[in-house]
C-alpha cells in the first residue's frame, strides 16, 4: 500500500522520541495512535472523526478498551470504564493514567505549538503527554465504546520495568498536583493518608468543596476503593467498617446504590 511509509530508527532512540519522529511525517487533520501487539476496532477511525467534526472544542480524543492475550483472546468481557468527561479526566488523571494510549486520535494542531512527547522519556510517556496538554489547556475526552483490543502480556514494558515505571509515574504525578489549590491538595493527602477513623470525615471534606457531581465522584471512589480493600483485609471490626460504609454512602448521596455491593460487604463481614 502506497500509503503506508516506514520509517526506521538506526538506534534506539525510546518510544517518545519515536512518536515524534512518526509525527513529523504526518501531514493529516487528524493523528492516531496504534500500538504494533494491539488490534483496532473496524469502524473506530470513522466514529471518533465524526466526534471531533461535532465536537470542535475537543483536542485530543480515547476510547474503551476490551483486555485480550497472547493468542488475541479476550480476558475478560467487561470493557473498561474511563471517564467520558474532559472535567473528570483531568481530575481522574490525578489518582490514574485514564486515557488508553493506543486508542488515542490527535487534532494536527495541537502539535503546532511544539507540543510534544519528552523525547528522552521511555516509561509512561503517555501520561506525561496527557498531563503536559491539559497543562496547556487542551480538551482531552473518551468515547464510550470499544475503540482497541488491548493486548497484555508478561514481555510488556509496564510488567518487566513495573517499579521504575510506578516511581516515575509518582513524580510525574506529583508535579501534575502542583497545578491545584491547596485546598484540593490538602483533599489529595487525606484520602491517601487515609484510615477507618478519617473515612467519613474525608467523605465530609469532599462534600463541602462542591464539586460537581461527577467530579466528586473521582473523590469518592477512592474512598470506597480503600473500604472494600479494607474490608477484605480486616479480621475484627468488620461490623464497625460496614456501618462506617453506609454512613459514607449517605454522606456521598450515592442514590439507589447496588444491591450487590451492600451484598458483598455482608459476604466479607460474614467469612
Amino acid at each position: 500500500d502506497p500509503r503506508i511509509k516506514l520509517i526506521k530508527n538506526d538506534i534506539n532512540i525510546g518510544a517518545g522520541g519515536s512518536i515524534n519522529k512518526g509525527l513529523s511525517h504526518c501531514n493529516g487533520d487528524f493523528i492516531a495512535i496504534m500500538h504494533g501487539d494491539d488490534i483496532s476496532e473496524k469502524n473506530r477511525f470513522s466514529k471518533q472523526i465524526c466526534y471531533f467534526v461535532k465536537n470542535p472544542q475537543i483536542d485530543i480524543l480515547g476510547t474503551q478498551y476490551l483486555k485480550i492475550n497472547n493468542q488475541g483472546k479476550l480476558l475478560s468481557k467487561s470493557k473498561s470504564h474511563l471517564p467520558l468527561n474532559e472535567e473528570v479526566i483531568k481530575y481522574s488523571m490525578l489518582f490514574n493514567n485514564c486515557i488508553c494510549h493506543s486508542s488515542v486520535m490527535f487534532r494536527k494542531t495541537i502539535f503546532n505549538n511544539k507540543i510534544g512527547y519528552n523525547p528522552s522519556s521511555r516509561l509512561n510517556e503517555d501520561y506525561e503527554f496527557w498531563i503536559e496538554l491539559i497543562n496547556c489547556g487542551c480538551k482531552i475526552n473518551n468515547l464510550p465504546f470499544v475503540g482497541v483490543f488491548y493486548r497484555f502480556h508478561n514481555t510488556q514494558v509496564s510488567n518487566v520495568r513495573a517499579i521504575e515505571e510506578l516511581l516515575l509515574f509518582q513524580k510525574l504525578r506529583y508535579n501534575y498536583r502542583k497545578r491545584f489549590n491547596a485546598k484540593i491538595n490538602f483533599l489529595l493527602n487525606s484520602i491517601e493518608n487515609i484510615n477507618i477513623s478519617l473515612i467519613l470525615d474525608v467523605a465530609q471534606m469532599v462534600k463541602l468543596l462542591g464539586f460537581k457531581k461527577d467530579i466528586s465522584q473521582v473523590f469518592y471512589n477512592k474512598i470506597l476503593f480503600f473500604i472494600h480493600e479494607t474490608i477484605k483485609k480486616t479480621k475484627n471490626q468488620k461490623i464497625e467498617i460496614l456501618i462506617i460504609y453506609i454512613k459514607f454512602i449517605w454522606i456521598a448521596g450515592i442514590k439507589n446504590f447496588k444491591i450487590k455491593i451492600i451484598l458483598r460487604s455482608l459476604i466479607n463481614l460474614l467469612r
